[in-house]
């Protein structure tokens, strides 16, 4: 028997740990099935941000956005691009190939796919390869047309979750800002829609948050700027500040992991980078705030000298810490191969 489970057994002989264990386990329950039931149950005070109307000026006919463009005629060739998922490499054949469900043991990997946050890694070589960046183009291309066109395996519950689309959101754009192409209008009508879809899906819990909820604030942050919405990136770059304040105690965010810390830390660095880039000095200020306390502490869990980062906590199916590390010292490579920090270089 697993030592865990039998310590765990033992504990619960005592008949008031027992109790203690069932209490426990009835708010895991009871909370947990209130998030799923609440799931677009927003705070009063914040129900009005599901009134915002970011897409209804932006409705295209989505035939005339395809019938002359090429690379949305690939349904079925050679598309060759290895990919990192949350805990394989994924090889993309063909496009059909991102759809295969059933090729993904761990729903994590499936999620991470239309996270398109594997996009990162393309960007974080030394030597970038433009022919790959030509191949991640026409995957996402093709996808807002599957999404455009109502494919229905696109429709998936996992592909809709609004800490999914909100990173599908930001690395979209983030790939059209590192790669200095223009935003096809077919990809900008899809990043209309996600962006309300997140708008109206903020993932509040329990009249409470977590680091989702921050997330989708920094989807919409870069949705706002990078289609200049004044309105919408006021209204956020408020909100970001006030949760961020009760959400990150003396530079330790409250999800009691070193991983998340480390991956908050990228978040807000990632987004400030961004605003830096785009002359956001107002929300480049409220970031700051934040992410000095946030380096500092994240330190708390790095050896410089052995190059190790210690792991407490819950583990993020996102970025792994060795990819993340190279944001706290610059000289360290993921796999001799990939740096964070390479993400924030000059174009």
């Amino acid at each position: 028997m697993n030592k865990e489970y039998l310590f765990f057994l033992k504990y619960n002989l005592n008949v008031l740990n027992m109790f203690n264990t069932i209490k426990h386990m009835y708010y895991k329950i009871y909370y947990h099935t209130k998030r799923r039931i609440s799931k677009t149950s927003y705070p009063k005070e914040y129900l009005s941000l599901r009134e915002i109307d970011v897409i209804s000026k932006h409705v295209s006919d989505i035939n005339k956005l395809i019938e002359n463009d090429e690379s949305m005629k690939i349904d079925n060739k050679k598309i060759n691009l290895d990919i990192i998922l949350a805990t394989q490499i994924f090889h993309i054949n063909n496009y059909q190939d991102i759809f295969k469900k059933q090729n993904f043991r761990d729903p994590e990997d499936y999620e991470s796919l239309h996270r398109f946050l594997w996009i990162r890694y393309y960007f974080s070589k030394s030597d970038i390869d433009h022919e790959e960046i030509d191949k991640i183009e026409v995957i996402i291309k093709n996808w807002c047309k599957s999404s455009s066109g109502n494919d229905e395996r696109i429709r998936d519950e996992l592909i809709w979750e609004p800490y999914t689309v909100s990173e599908r959101i930001i690395n979209i754009i983030f790939f059209y800002n590192k790669s200095e192409k223009d935003i096809p209008p077919i990809v900008s009508s899809q990043l209309h829609i996600m962006a309300d879809y997140v708008m109206k899906n903020l993932e509040f819990y329990n009249n409470s948050y977590g680091n989702h909820l921050i997330n989708n604030f920094r989807a919409i942050l870069f949705y706002a700027i990078t289609f200049k919405n004044k309105y919408v990136k006021d209204m956020f770059s408020n909100l970001i500040d006030q949760y961020l304040n009760d959400f990150i105690e003396d530079g330790f965010t409250k999800d009691f992991s070193s991983h998340y810390q480390l991956l908050v830390y990228f978040w807000l660095y990632d987004l400030s980078e961004f605003a830096k880039d785009r002359s956001q000095n107002n929300l480049q200020s409220i970031l700051e705030k934040f992410i000095k306390p946030l380096y500092e502490k994240s330190m708390f869990f790095y050896s410089e000298q052995s190059k190790s980062f210690s792991l407490f906590g819950d583990i993020s199916p996102d970025l792994p810490p060795n990819y993340l590390i190279s944001l706290l010292d610059k000289e360290y490579f993921y796999n001799n191969q990939y740096s964070a920090q390479l993400l924030f270089r000059k174009n």
